[in-house]
């Protein structure tokens, strides 16, 4: 049964990864922009802002990878390796339920929901619930 689910999961996964591609989604630069722009005001150590920048870096070149990082958590998932797997599905897309709840609070505080659901194309919302409901299956 988990080996079914695990089947389903890395499909989903890569039909997402495909379809990011296609609309050229990736995760929240902006986010991580952000927040690259806040770690100097709130770290004063230079050694620990330069690994927080780093690990910031990091995270924005993962999210620019989108799809492939689908292909890589399809991968993952459908070898048995579902907490690894969905980890890296979550990374590439960057969709979870913390982001989800930081685009409802864009929503509500814009108070423009066409703009916000317009940062990205119908395939690329598709592929963000593909993802979401791959993270869901896997076991």
């Amino acid at each position: 049964m988990i080996r079914s689910r695990n089947v389903v999961a890395a499909s989903l996964s890569i039909v997402a990864g495909v379809l990011f591609i296609i609309s050229g989604t990736h995760g929240p630069l902006g986010t991580y922009e952000f927040i690259l722009q806040k770690l100097p005001t709130l770290i004063n150590d230079e050694l620990i802002l330069s690994i927080a920048t780093t690990i910031a870096l990091v995270f924005i070149t993962i999210s620019l990878l989108g799809g492939f990082v689908l292909f890589a958590g399809a991968y993952l998932i459908y070898k048995d390796h579902g907490r690894t797997g969905k980890l890296v599905i979550g990374l590439g897309t960057g969709a979870g339920i913390p982001w989800l709840i930081l685009i409802l609070a864009t929503l509500i505080y814009t108070e423009n929901a066409a703009t916000v659901l317009a940062q990205y194309s119908t395939l690329g919302w598709i592929g963000i619930i593909m993802a979401l409901a791959a993270r869901f299956i896997a076991k």
